[in-house]
């Protein structure tokens, strides 16, 4: 195939931004640390408020969840929270700055504090400014740092920074070739759901880089990738496994059944 490999860039990530505003970086964190509306307007009420209180109002006015939507108090109260060194809300700050359709939009303030964030080893931030290295959006492209901070989320475990420093290794773009290497962090990254790094994978398989060729394997992969994936996605994986299985022995279809089966077993798969 010789394709560049799905990323998981700016542009992308830009676009549901415009679409949705910076929730999709705000929201995950009341969603990650189990927070319902009552813990978030309880934060509010707070009259001597602590840090993490500012951070949980910060997100409160944000979501309008538990209190009312308004950006405004939002960007105080998570300012507040970051100058008393709340990571998350720096991270948030930088987020909201980057926000087109924001009153606050400044890519170099954005940028600026989620290096901030970064340098404190938020991982998200280390994957946002990663993204905007790489391709010179609020700051001059530089694909070595790019990869390097890619590189740095990535040793947190973060997927979609897994899946763009594999793809960074695997082309030897901002340095060296690693394909091998590659293929272990698109696969750690598939394991967690990203279809852009299950469909990576699948391509190498096919191709025989960085792992031994394996039909059965990359039918797999594309498979897990189409189930996650975007319409896109899909219908670009769709055309793939058609002529994939027409080269396919009757074996490898039924070994590609069985695996397929027991997968959706032991993971169901879950519509976004």
């Amino acid at each position: 195939m010789g394709m560049r490999g799905v990323d998981v860039g700016y542009g992308a990530w830009l676009a549901k931004i415009a679409a949705a505003g910076t929730a999709l970086a705000i929201a995950g964190a009341a969603g990650a640390q189990g927070l319902d509306a009552h813990a978030l307007a309880a934060a509010c009420a707070n009259p001597v408020p602590t840090v993490e209180d500012e951070f949980r109002c910060g997100l409160a006015h944000y979501l309008g969840k538990g209190a009312r939507a308004d950006d405004a108090e939002a960007f105080r109260r998570f300012m507040r929270a970051a100058e008393g060194g709340h990571i998350e809300a720096l991270n948030n700050l930088g987020q909201m700055h980057l926000d087109r359709a924001s009153r606050f939009h400044d890519e170099r303030k954005g940028f600026a504090l989620l290096l901030q964030a970064a340098e404190k080893g938020y991982a998200k931030a280390q994957y946002s400014v990663a993204l905007l290295l790489e391709e010179g959006h609020a700051a001059r492209q530089d694909l070595a740092l790019a990869r390097s901070w890619y590189r740095k989320a990535a040793e947190q475990d973060h997927p979609f920074a897994q899946n763009n420093l594999a793809n960074l290794l695997r082309w030897g773009t901002g340095g060296g070739r690693d394909v091998p290497e590659a293929a272990r962090l698109y696969r750690r990254a598939a394991e967690r759901g990203v279809p852009s790094a299950a469909f990576n994978l699948a391509e190498l398989y096919l191709e025989g880089e960085g792992v031994p060729r394996d039909t059965v394997e990359a039918h797999l992969w594309f498979t897990r990738a189409a189930a996650r994936g975007d319409k896109a996605l899909k219908a670009r994986i769709f055309d793939i496994l058609g002529a994939l299985e027409e080269r396919m022995t009757d074996e490898e279809r039924k070994a590609v059944a069985n695996r397929n089966a027991q997968w959706r077993a032991e993971r169901p798969v879950q519509n976004k």
